[in-house]
């Protein structure tokens, strides 16, 4: 992973800076993900992610950090446009519905136009652009792109089923 990008995240995310930060892989994401559970952990602040899939070679890899945070009290929602049935065996997604900290919902209408999303206290958040090309836009500190993420995330858990 590019050293800037590194430094650039990890900058923001110590000092919750209001600044865009583009970023369009995996790596890239994965590593946003983690610094957001990091303010959500030290600021003790909610997390709400909407996937369609929460595929699994991603989410996988944070099944353990999403514990630590549920185990701190730190409430975290999730909502999903895939079947309850296929998400059965999905350990990060079980790791909070089956927590006394989490909320699971499912959608059961696929949206294509929906967009992956992390949120962390309606003004942190990694929100793709292009899931094509996991391209995204992340800040630590925009409340006001925040949040119209938080009113797309509330709106679509009135619309959802447990």
């Amino acid at each position: 992973m590019d050293d800037e990008f590194v430094k650039l995240v990890e900058r923001c995310a110590a000092k919750l800076e209001n600044q865009m930060i583009f970023n369009a892989s995996k790596e890239h994401a994965l590593f946003l993900y983690q610094k957001l559970f990091d303010v959500a952990e030290r600021m003790n602040e909610p997390v709400k992610i909407f996937s369609r899939k929460f595929e699994t070679d991603f989410y996988d890899k944070l099944v353990t950090r999403i514990g630590t945070l549920l185990d701190k009290n730190i409430p975290v929602s999730l909502i999903s446009e895939c079947p309850v049935s296929e998400l059965a065996s999905n350990g990060f997604v079980n790791a909070v519905k089956n927590h006394r900290n989490g909320k699971f919902k499912a959608r059961s209408t696929v949206d294509a136009n929906s967009l992956h999303f992390i949120l962390v206290n309606g003004s942190r958040y990694r929100y793709e652009t292009d899931p094509n090309t996991m391209s995204a836009r992340a800040n630590f500190a925009d409340p006001v792109a925040g949040s119209i993420i938080e009113n797309q995330f509330n709106q679509m858990w009135a619309t959802a089923t447990s």
